[in-house]
């Protein structure tokens, strides 16, 4: 049986050994893809209950992984335009 969380075949390219996400990652560079992570685990969690239940949290789940990869292959942390709320404090005026 096909692995749709892990391993889809619809996301492998023929004749190479790569996947999407793969050609994505490589594209955005580390900022932009956690932040593409970061909305594909959003959409996953918003539409689990109307759509595809266990599926949907398992897919969220595997780009939350993608994002925590990403961000302790990058230096970790979280990036200095990420917002106050993160437990850091703000700075005076930010919004």
């Amino acid at each position: 049986m096909e692995d749709k969380i892990n391993k889809p075949s619809h996301y492998e390219l023929p004749g190479l050994n790569v996947e999407a996400i793969d050609v994505v990652r490589a594209v955005l560079g580390p900022d932009k893809f956690q932040g593409f992570c970061r909305g594909n685990e959003i959409k996953y969690l918003i539409r689990a209950e109307r759509k595809n239940g266990v599926e949907d949290l398992e897919k969220a789940q595997k780009y939350l992984s993608w994002e925590i990869e990403s961000k302790k292959s990058s230096g970790g942390g979280y990036s200095s335009r990420g917002n106050s709320c993160a437990g850091t404090g703000g700075e005076e005026g930010d919004a």
